[in-house]
């Protein structure tokens, strides 16, 4: 309903902006003589028109696909001191461990991060996701190309949505497309047909639905965006775990997405 309201809203406001354009028009006294001029003027303003509904439009899709639990777990990490994991960025002689930043920077595929129950795995996890420095050591990977980050983590004490497949579908193309709306309609054309129809789409969110709409993601032509997912205590996943191994195998086969 509230989503409804905004969209009248913003619909309302944009024929008001047209109101005032016409408005101002008319208290110019301008001569509208030369029809090619008024064509113009009249296409420019449906642009104007069609750019904010299909804006709105937007808002409204990712708002269907967030859910309210999604960033729960991430909030209840402890935020680290800065200088607690520097160490992941500045690789040491005879290191027990791959190159972090060597990763970010050149290589494809899966980094795997291990440790014992309590040591800090998680604090770990969303340092790297937040901080700067992960960003810029992937753009030498990203090139021209735009970076997408994104970020899961399972909750095995939260609701089943925080340590499903579903749950990790939903959020991992939510923060995507935020940052990528154009993708919208090419990840999910056959829904976002009725957005553009009907103004929204209330059907539930299907596993088969949100798997296709992930491999059109990370399965671009390569000149649409490069993507790196965190992906934090994958342990807590409530499902069949070969169906997820193989989902990841699958995604990080691409050279345009790698995986922490």
């Amino acid at each position: 309903t509230n989503i409804n309201k905004e969209l009248t809203q913003m619909r309302d406001d944009s024929k008001k902006s047209q109101r005032e354009v016409l408005n101002a028009i008319k208290d110019h006294q301008w001569q509208g003589s030369n029809r090619d001029h008024i064509a113009m003027f009249s296409l420019s303003l449906d642009h104007v028109v069609e750019e904010e509904r299909f804006a709105a439009l937007q808002e409204i899709f990712l708002h269907r696909l967030s859910f309210l639990t999604m960033s729960d777990r991430k909030d209840e990490i402890a935020d680290a001191h800065k200088a607690t994991f520097d160490w992941i960025y500045t690789p040491i002689e005879d290191q027990p461990w791959d190159n972090f930043t060597d990763w970010l920077q050149q290589r494809n595929g899966l980094y795997w991060v291990t440790g014992k129950a309590g040591s800090g795995k998680s604090t770990l996890m969303k340092y790297i996701c937040q901080n700067q420095a992960t960003r810029k050591h992937l753009q030498p990977w990203a090139g021209e190309l735009p970076l997408i980050t994104a970020s899961y983590y399972f909750w095995n004490s939260g609701t089943p949505m925080q340590k499903s497949q579903i749950g990790l579908l939903q959020s991992l193309l939510y923060e995507s497309l935020s940052q990528c709306q154009a993708l919208i309609p090419q990840i999910f054309p056959y829904r976002w047909r009725s957005y553009d129809t009907f103004g929204d789409d209330l059907r539930p969110w299907t596993r088969t639905e949100l798997m296709q709409g992930f491999d059109r993601l990370v399965s671009q032509d390569g000149t649409s965006a490069k993507f790196c997912f965190f992906i934090d205590r994958l342990d807590e996943f409530d499902g069949d775990h070969g169906e997820i191994v193989n989902l990841f195998e699958r995604v990080v086969s691409s050279s345009t997405v790698k995986i922490c």
